[in-house]
């Protein structure tokens, strides 16, 4: 946390004097956002790319959803995929699969979810939208179906989120291919 503080006090320093220190604290705010928005379009529009549906959260489940992300996905450059401490994020099985895909692995630290704000946002709005609202699912299937509906009719495409401006996940991943593609 120490060297993040210090990396921020460097960033707000150097804005400052790069305006001449004219700037208060609400433009070195926007300046701070400006650099970071790049960053954080490159990192995740937000959009659900592969999950899984199991009765047990274990390493077979991690393992199938890797898989189904990486159906969905060119795997290109430095990859990285972040994960909290949990035994299955941790099994040498998962570890072993994204050495073989060149995928680098970050891991969340010890009892700090911010870390993975966007899943832990993302699984807070999974609950709150699609979970609560029903009492109990009438069977495994039933559930299933409905979280299937959830992420790929509603989620993705239709959810706008303010993070993203107000737009969805498909939205701005489409966005940010073609500003790529123009570039």
């Amino acid at each position: 946390r120490r060297a993040e503080d210090a990396g921020l006090k460097q960033r707000i320093l150097r804005i400052f004097a790069e305006f001449k220190q004219r700037y208060g604290v609400m433009k070195i705010h926007h300046e701070l956002n400006l650099e970071l928005q790049p960053l954080q379009l490159r990192c995740s529009p937000r959009r659900i790319i592969g999950y899984s549906f199991s009765k047990k959260m274990d390493t077979d489940l991690v393992l199938k959803t890797l898989e189904s992300a990486v159906k969905n996905r060119t795997i290109t450059g430095d990859l990285i995929i972040h994960t909290d401490l949990g035994s299955q994020y941790t099994s040498d099985d998962y570890n072993q699969r994204l050495t073989e895909l060149h995928i680098r692995h970050s891991y969340s630290r010890k009892g700090c979810p911010y870390d993975n704000a966007p899943m832990e946002s993302f699984h807070a709005s999974l609950k709150k939208e699609c979970v609560y609202p029903v009492p109990v699912f009438e069977d495994y299937e039933t559930a299933a179906a409905v979280l299937f509906e959830y992420v790929h009719a509603f989620y993705n495409r239709k959810r706008i989120h303010s993070s993203l401006g107000y737009q969805t996940p498909l939205q701005v991943e489409i966005a940010t291919l073609t500003s790529q593609m123009a570039a």
